[in-house]
């Protein structure tokens, strides 16, 4: 039979028992709303950073389609320019009101098979020769003039820099006569990802297919001719995936910050490229979280509290209970004293101790009889003690 002190630490465990097992309970529903909270942040940012991204593609196709388009159109007038007897100073006129006229391209030039300028909006470069340049070099490689080619961005004389979107010309047997070239200026890119920004934080960007960093939206300029393709780094891992858009979270290469960056390849079909373009879309880890930092301290605060609060409320109350069960154990224990001592003090005497009930009109003694006495006829002494 367990003693009243083994149940009463029976009893205390199982408080102690009880409250861990409710404090372990609110705290797995604190940590599952955190990580929800967490997860519903991730999942909505991983939407909206895709769909910036295929704004800013929506924006370019159309572009590339013109570009390719406008291109056309001057290969096609390129037989009556040569006709003429102005030396192209109708072409260079031409050319300049198109290059005025359209939005993001700068300059237009025409250049021959062996390199030469021969037309251009840019009046300064007819003349110059081109053939080093390695978009040229690409071009004599690969002739097909149904190809939009798509050049790595590189400094012009103009010292301006730029990706070159060109075509090549063929001649009347299908050999290689020279290139069509449009400059796309990153002016146009920078209000276009400027424009998809939505917080502080974020930054937008444009590279080529190998690597080579376009444009970068006005919060990180510096960074613009940054290369990208290194195997460690995500625009890496975006390329070798074969994915059109992925999404990922860790150090970006190009700014050195801890990032979910969002990466969508733009090579469309209609018109055909023979290198794709890559938007990046990407917002700091730090500042995407700040408020669920922020909610999550506060939460693991409250619970802090809480669990100190009832620990504490427990201790006090269990202490409480020791010092009751302390005196009550105290007074049982003077109570079985004096019953021993009157035991004994019976045991050792011929004295016999009666307890009287007056009401009832008996008396017991120590033997454990009962017998009824008539009250008139008992004779006793009460004394009073004050």
């Amino acid at each position: 039979m367990n003693s009243p002190q083994s149940s009463e630490t029976n009893n205390f465990l199982h408080q102690w028992l009880m409250l861990s097992i409710a404090l372990l309970l609110l705290s797995s529903f604190i940590a599952y709303n955190i990580f929800q909270e967490y997860r519903r942040i991730e999942n909505s940012e991983r939407v909206r950073l895709s769909a910036q991204t295929e704004i800013v593609e929506k924006n370019i196709t159309p572009q590339l389609l013109l570009t390719y388009r406008l291109i056309d159109g001057i290969i096609h007038d390129l037989p009556s320019w040569r006709a003429e007897n102005d030396g192209f100073k109708h072409a260079n006129h031409l050319l300049k009101l198109i290059d005025d006229a359209t939005v993001g391209i700068s300059p237009i030039i025409i250049i021959q098979a062996d390199g030469k300028v021969i037309a251009s909006s840019e009046e300064t470069l007819v003349g110059m020769n081109f053939a080093y340049r390695e978009y040229f070099k690409t071009a004599r490689k690969n002739p097909d003039p149904k190809i939009l080619h798509i050049s790595v961005p590189f400094k012009t004389v103009l010292n301006t820099y730029v990706i070159s979107l060109f075509r090549t010309i063929t001649g009347p047997h299908g050999e290689f006569a020279g290139i069509v070239i449009v400059s796309a200026v990153p002016e146009y890119f920078s209000i276009l990802l400027d424009s998809v920004c939505y917080s502080p934080d974020m930054w937008a960007a444009i590279a080529h297919g190998d690597g080579k960093l376009f444009q970068i939206s006005t919060a990180k300029t510096s960074l613009a001719n940054s290369d990208l393709f290194k195997p460690e780094i995500l625009f890496a891992r975006h390329m070798k995936s074969g994915k059109t858009s992925n999404i990922y979270k860790g150090t970006v290469y190009a700014t050195g910050e801890n990032s979910m960056i969002a990466l969508r390849t733009i090579q469309p079909a209609n018109p055909p490229t023979d290198k794709p373009l890559v938007v990046a879309m990407a917002r700091d880890i730090k500042a995407l979280f700040s408020s669920w930092h922020k909610n999550a301290f506060i939460q693991s605060l409250l619970f802090g509290v809480i669990a100190i609060s009832s620990s504490l409320g427990l201790f006090i109350v269990q202490r409480r209970q020791r010092d009751q069960f302390s005196e009550r154990k105290k007074s049982l224990d003077e109570l079985e004293y004096v019953k021993d001592c009157f035991q004994q003090a019976l045991n050792g005497s011929q004295h016999i101790l009666y307890r009287l009930d007056v009401k009832k009109g008996c008396y017991d003694y120590r033997a454990g009889l009962r017998q009824k006495l008539p009250l008139d006829g008992l004779k006793f002494q009460v004394s009073w003690n004050d």
